[in-house]
């Protein structure tokens, strides 16, 4: 495997767990992110750089502080650097019983004491700032210089993870899902003296599920993940948008074919055919559709209203399937390298550099405005900045090889991908679980991509599609797949799951977390988070439902190794021979009961998330065994059953069905 090791800091520091909060015991001030209790140091040590003593001072003692959250002038109420301050005015507040007052650059006093956020004018004074060769855009740096506290990022948003980090590593935050986190309170919070430098194992993580992503914006930021649109700009024409499956709506068919007929494929396929259908003259057809579709780019990236993104795809159009173009001119590139994504490589190559033109000969105009003169300057920094990324998925999947006489693989200088390209490696036929992602025959072909591409972006899969109740027993696999991602260098990881949904069932809520962790910090202690978890989410029920999910967990592995459980991405898994009655009914009554107890008990948000785990078993029991219950005990559980999925609002019964839909017949 290629190792991540050149993106690696320089630095390593190993004193437990990067997970791991501000030490309780008073003889222990120091601690980092890179080894195991043993003493092993790990390979990602240097991710997470981790030290902090305990100083004379005080932030906040008996709810009185000297200290002021302070941030550039001139922000807008909604810009990441604001968003960051008011999170860590509201839990530093929360911890500590204390008001901090935020302020900007133009109230800083010289004496006064400040816990700065993001590239303030003390921050820069002090000499204190973030590399982005060091942090790249989501990591961060926390310093302590005299009273002062910085946390900053290169980046906005690796200031937003910054606040998180400190929080994190200061007061045992952990946030698990709406209104259900940990921090610890006190009433003295020392000053420490901090030297924290902190990025991602996978530099960016967006996150599969509903609920962290667009329908829950806190979430999306507390998870440290962020949401596809807002890393990969979307390009939208005739209604449609997409951040992914985006070549015909750069270069629509019903705008472009009248005159370019040679620029999309032959028969039926609903794609581009990327040699033109061979027409390489100068200023021919391939020359022109190659202009055509890095102007489209580029005036995308121009119209980029916020001038955050800096990735875009030009991707295969979504139809899900194989078809191609069969001209002669794509027949013999693919017979001469062996897959159908050569033609896409030879392209797209050509795009990409086309494109790195046009941004770095951007102008303004003599009369531009300051604001004019600005955004040219941003587009020119997009030449050496910008990542084009192309999915390779289905038709596409396989990287160009051919073998010599002894069988060994041969990659071709040729289908080498620019150093601003990427392939987003979608193995949607990969089996996620029952097994571990280097047992599948896809794991080649992630290694094959790797050995054509500078970064890599791997789309793996975490739901069941088809079916929004179903559990998707993949919590063995995902640290190994996080790893894996780590080890053969992936730049960005997306591990789609119920996208769709503004909440999920069956134990989703524990998946989105784990891959938020795991995707900062491949190395964490699974086990360790997952009882966190459960203790956060369900309270004083959290044993109880802890050995519930582990029932779960044992039960499917007879449903693998007896009933035959297919545990795919598209396999509707939901009978009775699968899900028998004893058990299902069994595990929903415990759930009652908790449910009940944490009632009693005032628990009322753990209470509700066992609802929310609740609507599974429910319907599996409604599904399957109507006719097994009395009609008064049948018709409660059909009314719970709708009334937990409208109080979570989940809306969808699978990826293309509104819930609405569903349980119009289901529930009624």
């Amino acid at each position: 495997m290629k190792k991540l090791t050149a993106l690696l800091l320089a630095a390593v520091c190993f004193l437990g767990l990067a997970l791991a909060g501000c030490a309780e015991d008073d003889d222990k001030k120091e601690q980092g992110g890179g080894s195991t209790p043993s003493g092993e140091v790990l390979p990602n040590a240097a991710n997470h750089v981790i030290e902090m003593s305990e100083t004379s001072g005080t932030i906040a003692k008996d709810g009185a502080t000297e200290y002021k959250i302070l941030i550039p002038a001139g922000l807008a109420y909604n810009d990441l650097i604001n968003v960051a301050a008011r999170e860590l005015q509201q839990f530093l507040g929360e911890a500590t019983d204390t008001e901090f007052t935020i302020v900007e650059d133009t109230a800083y006093s010289a004496g006064g004491k400040y816990i700065s956020v993001g590239e303030t004018a003390a921050a820069e004074a002090a000499g204190i700032s973030a590399d982005y060769a060091v942090v790249d855009a989501q990591g961060f740096v926390i310093e302590t210089e005299g009273s002062n506290v910085y946390i900053l990022g290169a980046e906005e948003r690796g200031t937003l993870n910054g606040v998180y980090g400190f929080l994190e590593h200061t007061l045992h935050f952990d946030y698990y899902f709406e209104d259900s986190y940990d921090i610890d309170r006190v009433s003295e919070l020392p000053l420490y003296d901090y030297h924290i430098v902190e990025r991602p194992d996978i530099p960016v993580r967006a996150s599969g599920y509903g609920y962290a992503t667009n329908y829950n914006t806190d979430t999306q930021y507390r998870y440290r993940t962020v949401y596809r649109h807002d890393f990969q700009l979307p390009i939208t024409y005739n209604g449609i948008m997409s951040s992914t499956h985006t070549s015909m709506l750069y270069i629509p068919k019903d705008k472009y074919e009248a005159d370019h007929k040679e620029w999309f494929a032959s028969g039926t396929a609903p794609q581009l055919c990327f040699t033109a259908h061979g027409d390489y003259e100068e200023g021919g057809e391939y020359d022109q559709l190659v202009e055509t579709a890095a102007q489209a780019l580029y005036d995308n990236f121009d119209a980029e209203e916020t001038e955050t993104c800096y990735v875009a795809s030009f991707s295969l159009m979504d139809d899900d399937g194989n078809d191609w173009c069969t001209c002669d001119a794509c027949k013999a590139v693919i017979d001469e390298y062996g897959a159908q994504s050569a033609t896409l490589i030879l392209f797209i190559n050509d795009l990409a550099e086309c494109l790195k033109e046009k941004f770095a000969a951007t102008q303004a105009e003599e009369s531009a405005t300051d604001a004019e003169k600005a955004h040219a300057e941003h587009m020119r920094s997009l030449a050496d900045r910008f990542i084009l990324t192309t999915l390779v998925y289905r038709a596409t999947e396989l990287a160009p090889y051919t073998t010599d006489a002894d069988g060994n693989k041969v990659f071709a200088e040729e289908m080498k991908l620019h150093p601003q390209v990427a392939p987003f490696y979608a193995p949607i036929h990969a089996r996620y679980t029952g097994r571990t992602f280097d047992e599948n025959p896809e794991y080649q072909t992630l290694e094959d991509w790797g050995e054509l591409s500078e970064k890599l972006f791997f789309w793996t899969y975490d739901t069941v599609f088809i079916n929004a109740f179903l559990p998707f027993y993949s919590f063995n696999y995902l640290q190994d797949l996080y790893q894996i991602s780590y080890e053969e260098g992936v730049y960005y990881h997306y591990n789609q799951a119920q996208y769709f949904n503004k909440n999920s069932t069956g134990w989703a809520v524990l998946g989105g977390y784990l891959n938020a962790k795991l995707g900062w910090n491949c190395y964490a202690d699974v086990a360790e988070l997952t009882e966190k978890f459960f203790n956060g989410m369900y309270g004083s029920e959290g044993e109880e439902m802890y050995d519930m999910f582990r029932s779960y967990l044992l039960f499917n592995e007879y449903q693998v190794d007896e009933l035959g459980y297919a545990g795919l991405i598209y396999t509707n898994d939901s009978s009775a021979r699968l899900w028998p009655r004893g058990f299902v009914l069994g595990m929903a009554e415990r759930m009652y009961a908790a449910r009940d107890r944490l009632l009693a008990n005032g628990e009322e948000t753990a209470a509700a998330n066992v609802e929310l785990e609740l609507i599974s078993p429910l319907y599996l029991l409604i599904l399957n065994y109507s006719s097994t219950f009395r009609p008064e005990v049948f018709a409660s559980y059909k009314a719970d059953c709708r009334s937990f999925i409208d109080k979570w609002g989940i809306n969808y019964y699978n990826e293309k069905t509104l819930m609405s839909t569903f349980i119009g017949g289901f529930l009624q």
